[in-house]
């Protein structure tokens, strides 16, 4: 195979993932639920963009979905940004790789109702 093919071989790959990484991830963070509905913690939640995961907030009886904010902007109606203290437990997977916890302690600012 000629260089000159391979540079082609490889451009196409380059553009097929430019185009084709944003819809799975957007496809991803459209089957999510959105941040109000109700939640546990096999739910996968929305974050407030495609590159962020959202979050299942358990507390006084009930527990729904939410994700950090810096604003309430960043929310949904009906719902505020406020700072919130409690253990925060991440799930991260990196396709068929093995899914990552991790646990944390402090105060996030995620949207409440």
């Amino acid at each position: 195979m000629s260089i000159k093919r391979k540079l082609a071989s490889y451009g196409l790959g380059i553009v097929v993932l430019a185009i084709a990484v944003p819809i799975y991830m957007g496809i991803k963070h459209k089957m999510a639920e959105p941040a109000g509905t109700a939640c546990d913690r096999s739910t996968k939640c929305r974050g407030d963009s495609i590159f962020a995961s959202g979050m299942c907030l358990e507390g006084d009886g009930a527990a729904y979905c939410t994700h950090e904010c810096s604003s309430g902007d960043d929310c949904t109606t009906g719902m505020k940004c406020e700072a919130v203290d409690g253990t925060w437990t991440t799930e991260t997977s990196r396709g068929m790789h093995a899914t990552q916890v991790r646990t944390s302690q402090g105060t996030k600012n995620v949207c409440v109702k």
